[in-house]
């Protein structure tokens, strides 16, 4: 049963790249640049984010503390938001090809359904808050969970 779910789930997120072969667009490009323009700052930032984690985690130094450097000072999963940038900007793309692209929207949700509440997020920092304990409880209690904003500031981080 789980594969033949997966199976579905497959065909669903697949079905927003294949409107574009088979509608006509309905906009004169611009919802297809921005959508476009709006996966590739995802696609960068999810890069960014792995290469500043994959960087942190060599240092001998940073073993068994908590990643708070870079895009990491500002979200607890900036690839998980970048990732979902990425499926947002398929959507915008696939909007263009309305009604058919609102297919793109569904897979969108799902994406963002998956991350915040399935397998992205919630099993990432329960591992974490077992690994680092206080430390990260205290990061949690100071940076964003997703999206990227500035951190809060504490009595001992003025």
């Amino acid at each position: 049963m789980f594969f033949q779910a997966q199976a579905a789930l497959t065909g669903i997120l697949a079905s927003a790249f294949a409107v574009p072969f088979v509608a006509a667009p309905r906009d004169t490009g611009w919802l297809r640049a921005i959508g476009a323009a709006i996966a590739v700052i995802g696609i960068a930032g999810e890069s960014l984010a792995d290469v500043q984690l994959a960087r942190w985690k060599r240092s001998s130094a940073h073993r068994g503390q908590v990643c708070d450097a870079g895009l990491w000072a500002y979200s607890r999963h900036p690839n998980y938001f970048f990732e979902w940038c990425v499926w947002l900007g398929f959507a915008g793309y696939g909007l263009a090809f309305w009604p058919y692209g609102a297919i793109a929207l569904v897979a969108q949700l799902i994406i963002l359904g998956s991350i915040l509440g399935v397998t992205g997020i919630p099993p990432t920092e329960t591992q974490a808050v077992r690994s680092k304990g206080d430390a990260y409880r205290a990061y949690q209690a100071r940076v964003s969970k997703f999206i990227p904003w500035p951190p809060k500031r504490s009595a001992r981080n003025p």
